[in-house]
């Protein structure tokens, strides 16, 4: 099956925002915590409306972006265009039309007010990218619906890890993870420019950056920061009494300056973007310029930071083979066994769906004509990235959309099931008719 090709729609040019500059070593904490997901069953509709609050030029994303590249796409095409997906997760524009406090359930409350502009899915620990955030965001207005103000806040939104891990499920398909402490070889995740990385580490908590830092020594590091290329990304999870770690992609190869024959750590500097805690910090997000609007958001999408201050807080440079060409571009499939053999919406629940992409998004739809009447997801998030389980997913536990209350007897209905991957790609392995028999 081909691919719904959805146009990619492209953000304006990346602003650098206040206080970008680099001052500061820059390690927010991060509590790595799992967190479940759901199947939601009620799709919400929403009104055309627009903010009247902060923004300048109102931008919405029209469209859900498609990241899939061509057959044979060049290194230098699948890093870019990882570049682009984070960005895309880490700057969307939305607002809602009432006020609330957006609680992620673990600890941080970020106020969320009516008719102004805020950017960025909300920190949180669930893990979701940005195509779950899509299933409640009104494309033609940017406007969030209703529901994200009750239970779907604690299965919505993303960490700084998850950002740039989501940023590479939409090119890599050789890595897994979900936080900080799962980007390690064992999942994918290789070291860039030389220094030595066990490739049997497999959690950063039993051994942290702070110990690979200090095995590796700091010249060592001061080389691996020299090779650096677009979208790696520099990791850092460390104890300073209390565990804290953070992620960021390069936007760009590494700045190298050179004195005396050797590498200026003061002077030589990464681009990266990266979203982080100070969007939930029980404060109103800072107000900033993004893309030609005044937005609330507190991430970055082009910050510096010198290589003494990546030294410092003990960051470790990562690539995948896709980005380094040691394996071709995977063209995004979807594979649906069993989907020969749906005749109803409970004969979804026997099938497996799998695909080399890491899966966002699974939607059965019940349609009278073309409109849909009811629909249930799954979203996949923190646990089936854990787990691995969001390339193979076993349906038996997914609750079908049920037309008890909207279902006429023994009337025949349309039935599909849709795949959304992190590339963007739509899949649609089961469209057939069903009569219903209540």
């Amino acid at each position: 099956m081909k691919p719904v090709k959805l146009l990619a729609l492209f953000l304006a040019a990346l602003l650098l925002l206040s206080g970008c500059g680099g001052g500061g070593t820059l390690i927010p904490g991060e509590t790595e915590d799992e967190t479940k997901t759901a199947a939601v069953t009620e799709q919400e509709t929403t009104e055309e409306t627009e903010p009247t609050g902060l923004q300048s030029v109102w931008s919405p994303m029209k469209e859900a972006p498609d990241y899939t590249l061509p057959a044979g796409a060049s290194p230098d095409e699948i890093r870019a265009m990882a570049v682009k997906a984070m960005h895309d997760e880490i700057s969307v524009q939305w607002f809602v039309e009432k006020s609330f406090s957006y609680d992620n359930k673990n600890g941080q409350k970020m106020p969320v007010n009516a008719g102004e502009v805020y950017a960025g899915l909300p920190y949180t620990q669930s893990a979701t990218g940005l195509f779950q955030w899509l299933q409640y965001y009104d494309t033609a207005t940017g406007k969030m619906a209703p529901s994200i103000s009750g239970d779907l806040q604690q299965w919505l939104g993303n960490s700084c890890a998850a950002s740039v891990i989501w940023g590479w499920y939409s090119v890599a398909a050789t890595t897994g993870g979900n936080a900080t402490f799962t980007m390690t070889p064992t999942r994918g995740y290789l070291p860039v420019g030389g220094y030595q990385l066990d490739p049997s580490v497999s959690n950063y908590k039993d051994y942290n950056t702070e110990q690979i830092v200090a095995d590796n020594g700091s010249q060592a590091m001061l080389k691996a920061y020299a090779a650096v290329q677009t979208a790696d990304a520099v990791v850092s999870y460390k104890s300073d009494g209390e565990i804290s770690g953070h992620a960021q992609m390069a936007i760009e190869p590494a700045h190298v300056v050179y004195k005396d024959g050797a590498i200026d750590p003061d002077n030589s500097y990464l681009l990266v973007q990266d979203q982080h805690k100070g969007q939930t910090k029980n404060t109103e997000p800072f107000v900033t310029e993004l893309d030609g609007n005044r937005v609330h958001y507190a991430g970055h999408v082009e910050l510096k930071m010198t290589f003494a201050e990546l030294l410092k807080a003990c960051y470790i440079p990562l690539t995948c083979a896709e980005f380094t060409g040691a394996k071709p571009y995977t063209v995004p499939t979807v594979t649906a066994a069993g989907a020969e053999d749906v005749q109803s919406p409970d004969d979804l629940k026997t099938l497996t769906v799998s695909s080399p992409y890491t899966i966002a998004v699974i939607r059965a739809r019940v349609l009278d004509g073309e409109e849909v009447l009811v629909e249930s997801k799954k979203m996949m998030g923190s646990t089936d990235l854990y787990n691995d389980t969001a390339k193979v997913y076993d349906m038996k536990g997914f609750a079908p959309p049920s037309l008890a209350r909207k279902g006429e007897k023994g009337k025949t209905y349309r039935l599909t099931l849709e795949v959304i991957l992190a590339s963007g790609s739509v899949f649609t392995p089961v469209d057939t008719q069903f009569v219903y028999n209540g």
